[in-house]
């Protein structure tokens, strides 16, 4: 174990919080240009997890700049000006101060449309280059155009899994098989989108990014990759698939931890895998995700109850 590999671990477990937050503004910010009636039980609990951005911002962007050492580009100058400390701060610092600064402005839901829709399509942009940044430079000959929505989209579904799983003791039998319906349609575009990437990378033969699964799909890795798969498709596909079976509290229950943990695997692997094989420094992160999505999830059941 390097401390490289120790900070870019801490910056996975980082990456993983600013998701929850960033999840929360962008399905705020599609609330603020649709019908902000739609959300109805699950708005409170996005709205504070928003709230948090600024914080989960910050702590991100420090680890990032810790874990520098362990890419590539940091002191290769013949990468060129894209990849280098300064734009990539650049892009980090723009990204997180847009999320941060949107977040506690729809908390407050003082987001209307005219200012919502330029705000959405600049937080879907500037994720999408960013998260090249942040993870695919990594491994700097892997390239897919698709990475940034992938990103977006696994950040909506933690996001809208944690606020599942505050609820899901405490909502009536409608609301639950409504947003188990509406989680469950998160999980399948997920799977459509990391499917279409894996079939047209490896069915394309192209060496690069195959070499990128193929380090996730052999040792030590393998079994992260399966548990991503068993907790972010399987679990929630029989908990979640069946109306009746979904508007029941546990089943709800059962399908937000499990997307949760899942997402806290994935975002070890999107890291982890292109620099080190510390299995032991990636399970810590997933462990450490984990327990703070539990405390999150209290901490949300706990204000919900005090507010009503």
């Amino acid at each position: 174990m390097t401390a490289a590999d120790a900070m870019l671990s801490l910056f996975s477990l980082t990456l993983f919080l600013f998701g929850l937050s960033a999840g929360a503004v962008l399905l705020l910010l599609i609330r603020a240009v649709t019908w902000r009636g739609w959300m109805g039980p699950v708005w409170p609990g996005l709205a504070w997890l928003a709230r948090l951005a600024p914080l989960t911002g910050l702590l991100f962007a420090g680890s990032y700049v810790l874990a520098w050492p362990a890419y590539p580009w940091a002191e290769d100058p013949a990468l060129g000006g894209y990849l280098s400390p300064l734009w990539t701060g650049v892009r980090l610092a723009v990204t997180v101060a847009v999320i941060a600064l949107a977040g506690p402005l729809l908390a407050a839901d003082r987001l209307e449309r005219p200012g919502g829709v330029p705000l959405l399509i600049a937080v879907v942009l500037l994720v999408s280059m960013a998260s090249v940044d942040w993870t695919l430079s990594l491994a700097p000959h892997m390239k897919s155009s698709t990475f940034g929505l992938l990103m977006l989209t696994g950040w909506a579904v933690q996001a809208l899994a944690l606020v599942t799983a505050a609820g899901a003791l405490a909502w009536d039998r409608s609301s639950r098989a409504v947003w188990g319906a509406v989680l469950l349609v998160g999980v399948a575009l997920w799977v459509y989108l990391e499917f279409m990437q894996y079939i047209v990378m490896w069915g394309a033969n192209l060496p690069a990014q195959a070499e990128w699964w193929i380090s996730r799909t052999t040792a030590p890795w393998r079994p992260f990759l399966w548990v991503v798969g068993l907790l972010h498709f399987l679990v929630p596909v029989l908990c979640l698939a069946h109306p009746g079976v979904r508007a029941k509290p546990v089943a709800l229950l059962i399908a937000s931890l499990s997307i949760l943990a899942a997402r806290a695997v994935e975002t070890v692997l999107w890291t982890l895998p292109s620099v080190s094989a510390d299995v032991f420094l990636a399970a810590a992160a997933v462990l450490a995700a984990v327990a703070l999505c539990l405390v999150l999830v209290g901490g949300l059941k706990r204000r919900e109850a005090r507010h009503g």
